[in-house]
């Protein structure tokens, strides 16, 4: 599946070892990896996150205020009974308060929102207006939505169900179907900012099990297998 870091379990989650040499479910290139079961500070069900890092750099992203913390939850049935992170009331958020830069070039995640809010974004990057959210209840920003300045490139889902995406090379992929495609759609996200929450409008309600960064751009041959290796793992669509 992937390659490069130590897989022994502890509490059932695995231990981080940065090495730089990643593969993800087959694709090379991989330089940003979030996922629900390492590199969080708690291993107990409904425990705060005040840090998630990355398994790939250790790029960090944090979390002091208590109030604002977002929950893991080890298991969940949506998710093929796997964890996630959950934001259940829309005010949380987690920040990479360095500003270390990654570079990502293509995105892939696997998340849901709960309750529909004006965008429910799921990422903001800085120094830029790169915004990727998941559907939201704002003309323009419904479904899947990938927003560069004021121009929104969306996706046609728009449920709560939970969804697998790609993004990259002019495509925009949702559980496997190419839902947007415009050459536009080429992230160059040079930093991750923050996680779940961009402002009081556009946060992310919701859930998310795994965020995957690639530091080339992946075509659609390539997105689609991706898409199903994280389905194979997930059980999703």
């Amino acid at each position: 599946m992937f390659k490069g870091f130590n897989t022994r379990q502890q509490n059932g989650f695995t231990n981080l070892n940065f090495n730089g040499d990643y593969s993800a479910y087959g694709q090379s290139g991989c330089n940003f990896w979030l996922r629900a079961d390492m590199g969080l500070n708690t291993t107990t069900n409904l425990g705060a996150v005040s840090r998630w890092v990355d398994i790939v750099s250790g790029v960090i992203f944090e979390q002091a205020t208590a109030a604002s913390q977002p929950r893991l939850l080890t298991s969940d049935a949506a998710y093929n009974n796997l964890p996630v992170i959950q934001d259940n009331d829309g005010v949380r958020s987690l920040v990479n308060q360095a500003n270390q830069a990654i570079g990502v070039r293509s995105l892939a995640f696997v998340a849901n929102y709960d309750t529909l809010l004006s965008r429910n974004a799921l990422i903001s990057a800085a120094g830029s207006a790169y915004e990727i959210s998941l559907g939201g209840s704002g003309t323009g920003i419904n479904g899947v939505t990938f927003r560069l300045a004021t121009t929104p490139y969306t996706g046609t889902t728009e449920s709560t169900s939970v969804k697998i995406v790609v993004i990259s090379n002019g495509l925009l992929m949702v559980n496997g179907v190419v839902e947007n495609t415009n050459s536009a759609i080429n992230l160059d996200l040079g930093t991750i900012r923050t996680l779940f929450f961009v402002a009081s409008q556009v946060s992310l309600f919701g859930k998310v099990a795994e965020i995957i960064g690639f530091s080339t751009s992946l075509n659609q041959d390539q997105a689609l297998a991706l898409s199903t290796q994280l389905n194979q793992k997930y059980v999703i669509y």
